[in-house]
């Protein structure tokens, strides 16, 4: 490592950011100041999405607002590393860029110029297949380009950089998976299985692991159905929940025969939400994709009635419906503490009464008064 002023403050900085995640934009600081520059930049190698945990230095403050508000959506340097699939090492504006590039780049020439803001270089990190950041420093727009001693600092300090952020991430992934995971099992009464973006079973809970054998097994670390028409719909919806795009919300309820003969589970794969990873990581958003997979066995009666009405395909204002109707409420009460008319309340079940396969209320009462049963602590 060549020798930089206060560089081990400097490394011991990011480790400390690494367990105390409000501490990454002084750290971030620090590194511009080692290699004699403005400001850094935390950014995700995302063209579609580079302010989602996006994370400055605090000499970068404005620069962000301004970034944030607009220039993020034709921010051409993410868009280059992004396009060479560059996920490891640093790079320099001058290694990516040509001169006469630059000379006609918007970005370059009206938002860096309006903060005083020239080349960049960026030490890249892959904490994820497939997701890359750049710890990206921003030199003064008098600075010009980067000698090869401040590039040597910079690949020197950015993978001590690299190795805290990976700690930090990591650490919230875990702290998500597991938050998570009772957040689930507060409020669902059956088979829970965390799967990765290899569609490997992480961990699950004792529900699931007692469901395995009938309808659903576990084969090279991957959820298995006992019939190919199951695991055509088991594949596509954990694939919806994998998926980047998920503005339409997370696949429907999924039947999964079983060959014992018992009713079939019922199966609806969730992705892990990065809101959550946003939160316990200070700010610095990167979701490791991966899924919740949730099982129910109707023979099983749960315990929670609008989960388990949800999981047999109910929305969930159908599943509120049916579970006051159920109670024994009558339709015009139930349409009332639920803010709804009547005829909207009656329409509502009828559909309700066909997702279910059933013809009236009783058999609604009886169906909820059995999930209710299963709620009682036995004298």
């Amino acid at each position: 490592m060549p020798k930089v002023s206060g560089g081990l403050e400097t490394i011991d900085l990011f480790y400390r950011a690494a367990m105390e995640p409000e501490l990454w934009p002084d750290a971030l600081g620090r590194l511009a100041e080692a290699v004699g520059c403005l400001g850094t930049a935390l950014i995700p190698i995302t063209p579609s999405d580079t302010i989602t945990g996006l994370t400055v230095s605090h000499g970068l403050d404005e620069a962000a607002v301004d970034y944030r508000r607009d220039w993020w959506r034709v921010d051409t340097r993410v868009e280059r590393i992004f396009d060479l699939k560059l996920a490891r090492g640093v790079f320099a504006e001058a290694q990516l860029f040509s001169e006469d590039e630059l000379a006609q780049d918007p970005i370059r020439q009206e938002f860096c110029a309006s903060h005083g803001i020239g080349a960049f270089a960026a030490q890249l990190v892959e904490p994820w297949p497939g997701h890359v950041i750049a710890f990206s420093v921003q030199r003064s727009l008098r600075s010009g380009h980067f000698a090869a001693d401040e590039i040597e600092t910079l690949n020197a300090l950015g993978q001590h950089a690299a190795r805290a952020l990976m700690i930090t991430l990591k650490l919230s992934a875990a702290e998500a998976i597991v938050g998570g995971l009772f957040d689930i099992l507060d409020r669902f009464d059956g088979g829970v299985f965390i799967i990765n973006a290899r569609r490997e079973v992480m961990a699950m809970n004792a529900r699931a692991e007692a469901l395995l054998g009938d309808g659903i097994s576990i084969s090279a670390r991957r959820p298995v159905a006992a019939t190919s028409r199951g695991q055509k719909a088991l594949d596509a919806s954990i694939s919806a929940a994998l998926s980047a795009d998920r503005q339409d919300g997370p696949a429907g309820a999924i039947a999964l025969p079983r060959p014992s003969g018992k009713k079939p589970l019922l199966a609806q794969a969730l992705p892990l939400t990065s809101e959550r990873f946003v939160e316990q990581a200070g700010g610095l958003a990167l979701t490791p994709d991966g899924a919740f997979l949730l099982v129910v066995d109707p023979e099983q009666k749960p315990r929670q009635p609008v989960e388990a009405l949800r999981l047999l395909g109910l929305s969930p204002a159908e599943a509120r419906l049916a579970a006051h109707v159920g109670s024994g409420l009558r339709r015009r009460d139930a349409a009332d503490l639920l803010g709804v008319s009547e005829w909207t309340a009656r329409a509502a079940l009828k559909q309700i009464y066909s997702k279910l396969d059933i013809r009236s209320q009783a058999e609604l009462v009886q169906l909820v008064d059995r999930i209710a049963a299963a709620r009682r602590p036995a004298n």
